[in-house]
């Protein structure tokens, strides 16, 4: 179907434009598969505006449905041309996996017709994603480890100048790689974030480049760090190029290289004449404030812009870490809230926020009894219990647990993990989770009476009333039947949890009395839950 429809559109040549942020529509892009625009009030946030491209379940975080994902975000047909050879946009994603032949892929690829597509580039190799802990297999998006980070990418179609072709952002997960399966747990674990895009554009290439970067990347509040700017003359002619660098929360300025000044957390340069292919390095000084709350994440971009126009540039992030020295342990459990029986993950990071390359260090994870563990990773000894390898610092060793929960309803299940290092205990950190265990909603009869009736006593009601049970508030009906199946009446019935009462006037729904004989009364909710709570019962009507 999808091909169809791109082949439709092929008849209407078309131009290169921008491809849109994603913020008021899908611009020049067709989503496929479980391709989403989605805001800040998911669990991914766009790197700018009001909404991003996101590939995954928009509110889990989760693309492991059970299913191999094989989905393309497809462009409408465009003509490159020399004035708009160049594709770039923000990416963000999570590497998913501890096993490199187990990682989710994005392709970026091309097709003449929309039938046949051959790769431009796989954005999933090269280097890991920026954040988080990929030396352990997985980073950005869950925030294990470390913050996300959102990337700027740039592919040159220079090649297909003149051609009219369609692009895609072809996501892979690793199972339909692998083969279904063959990335399950333990390697499957971590498949929560998938791939985001923000501010796609097809267009001419910047005359600017920036690039920024931070030393030390790690250091506790009063550490001084030096940020290295670049920016280098990509246009066709000298130009005046104006860098700035907005300080990040808790920063303070010390110096800036060169002509550099600062005002209001603002620190800026002003580079005249930059002649064809320079590139201008500047440094920028700050001091982490000594009161500064601790642990902190500063992830900052350096902008600038051109005399030969193409609008602001951004850099890549950089990311600090502001951590008080020492060796850290942190505990999260995935699911806060899981139903009785519901797999869920405990996930523990070690981090070295000292100096010097720790060793001898032991992580331990008692498990309580109402989780059953069904796979670790890295697999521990007895006891839950790692022997870690050599930490340098800055290093991240992270371990998950992943099993089933039982429990009763409301239960708050505790439980602790510990840092040692020979005999001392260094760290410890816990997770709590409380047990769902759904009610099924049910409807008990507990009487019908007069029964027969109506009542032979003078004075009383001459209805029959149906007593009965609710064990949780839901719409309630009574249906009247003929031991013939046919329907005499409906009637609503309270639906407060509880002990409840209806009453029938033993009339027809045309209001006239009904014949005597047995009738079958069937109490019954509209609640969609399986099985349908109802209860029945039978009244004899003796005129």
């Amino acid at each position: 179907m999808l091909r169809l429809v791109l082949l439709a559109l092929a008849l209407a040549p078309r131009t290169a434009s921008a491809g849109g942020v994603f913020d008021s529509g899908w611009g020049m892009w067709n989503p496929a598969g479980l391709w989403h625009r989605t805001g800040a009030g998911a669990c991914v946030s766009p790197h700018s505006g009001a909404d991003c491209a996101y590939y995954g379940i928009d509110a889990g975080c989760t693309y492991n449905n059970g299913l191999a994902q094989d989905a393309s975000l497809t462009s409408l047909g465009v003509t490159i041309t020399p004035a708009a050879d160049v594709l770039s946009f923000w990416m963000l994603y999570q590497v998913q996996s501890w096993d490199p032949e187990c990682q989710d892929q994005l392709r970026l690829e091309y097709s003449l017709d929309a039938s046949a597509w051959y790769l431009v580039q796989d954005l999933s190799t090269g280097s890991d994603p920026a954040g988080g802990s990929p030396s352990e297999g997985f980073a950005s998006g869950g925030g294990v480890g470390g913050v996300p980070l959102w990337e700027h990418v740039t592919v040159n179609l220079g090649a297909y100048v003149g051609r009219f072709l369609y692009l895609r952002f072809r996501f892979v997960s690793s199972d339909s790689l692998a083969g279904d399966g063959l990335c399950g747990p333990p390697d499957g674990l971590e498949q929560y974030l998938g791939y985001a895009l923000d501010e796609v554009s097809l267009g001419p290439p910047p005359p600017l480049a920036l690039s920024k970067s931070a030393a030390p990347a790690l250091g506790p509040p009063g550490q001084t760090f030096t940020y290295t700017l670049s920016a280098e003359n990509t246009g066709a002619a000298a130009a005046d190029v104006s860098v700035w660098d907005s300080l990040p929360s808790g920063a303070d300025f010390v110096s800036a290289s060169g002509a550099g000044s600062e005002a209001g957390g603002l620190a800026s340069w002003t580079l005249p004449g930059l002649s064809v292919g320079q590139t201008q390095t500047l440094t920028l000084v700050v001091r982490a404030d000594p009161a500064l709350a601790e642990p902190a994440e500063w992830v900052n971009t350096v902008a600038g812009s051109s005399s030969l126009g193409g609008g602001a540039v951004l850099s890549s992030p950089a990311l600090i870490r502001i951590r008080a020295s020492g060796l850290s342990l942190a505990k999260s459990v995935l699911g806060a809230r899981p139903s009785n029986g519901d797999a869920d993950t405990y996930v523990l990071v070690v981090e070295n926020d000292t100096a010097l390359t720790q060793t001898g260090l032991t992580l331990s994870d008692p498990l309580p009894a109402a989780f059953s563990l069904n796979q670790a990773f890295p697999q521990p000894g007895a006891g839950s219990v790692w022997s870690l390898p050599s930490l340098p610092p800055g290093g991240v060793f992270s371990a998950t647990l992943w099993g089933s929960v039982y429990g009763q309803d409301g239960q708050v299940v505790v439980n602790t993990a510990s840092l040692e290092q020979g005999q001392a205990q260094l760290a410890q950190a816990s997770a709590s989770l409380t047990v769902h265990r759904p009610v099924q909603p049910a409807i008990a009869l507990n009487a019908i009476y007069p029964n027969p009736a109506p009542s032979r006593r003078a004075g009383l009601p001459q209805d029959a009333f149906v007593a009965y049970s609710l064990n949780t508030p839901m719409p309630v009906t009574l249906d009247i039947f003929t031991v013939a199946g046919e329907k005499v009446r409906s009637l609503a019935a309270p639906g407060a949890a509880g002990v409840q009462q209806v009453a029938w006037d033993l009339a027809n729904e045309h209001g006239q009395p009904v014949a005597s004989g047995v009738y079958l009364l069937v109490l019954w909710s509209t609640l969609q839950v399986q099985p349908r709570p109802q209860a029945t019962g039978y009244v004899a009507v003796l005129r």
